[in-house]
């Protein structure tokens, strides 16, 4: 009964480990913002303006106050940072920014700060800063 019961037992701690496993494993894949009421409109708005072929992002944050925009995304290549940040000022032109700042991480990172920062201001135009080391 002793063997029995070791067995068992082995046998639910590997299930536990591989659901532990599994869930670390999907942790790790991008999640797509999905359209809820909740979410605010700004990145509802922003998520809706991506292309659907080309470049893969999605905005995971928008914040604004005093005529700026804060926005991050994860990107699944960072060489698109640039574009990204032109395709985001290209949706949100004509409200008044003066300026537009665009935090990228690469999807699939765990890192604690950007890899990419690209700058837009009306006067400077794009600026592109490389934080990260990849």
């Amino acid at each position: 009964m002793g063997r029995l019961l070791a067995l068992v037992g082995g046998v639910a701690w590997l299930g536990a480990i591989a659901l532990i496993a599994l869930a670390y494993e999907r942790s790790d894949r991008p999640r797509i913002v999905p359209h809820l009421a909740t979410l605010p409109p700004l990145i509802r708005e922003l998520n809706t303006g991506r292309p659907r072929e080309g470049v893969s992002w999605v905005v995971t944050r928008a914040t604004s106050a005093h005529h700026v925009l804060v926005v991050e995304v994860r990107v699944d290549r960072l060489e698109d940072s640039r574009a990204v940040a032109t395709q985001i000022v290209e949706t949100i032109a004509g409200r008044g920014y003066d300026e537009v700042l665009v935090y990228v991480w690469l999807t699939g990172a765990h890192a604690q700060f950007a890899d990419r920062r690209v700058q837009w201001t009306l006067r400077g135009g794009y600026s592109e800063l490389v934080i990260g080391d990849r």
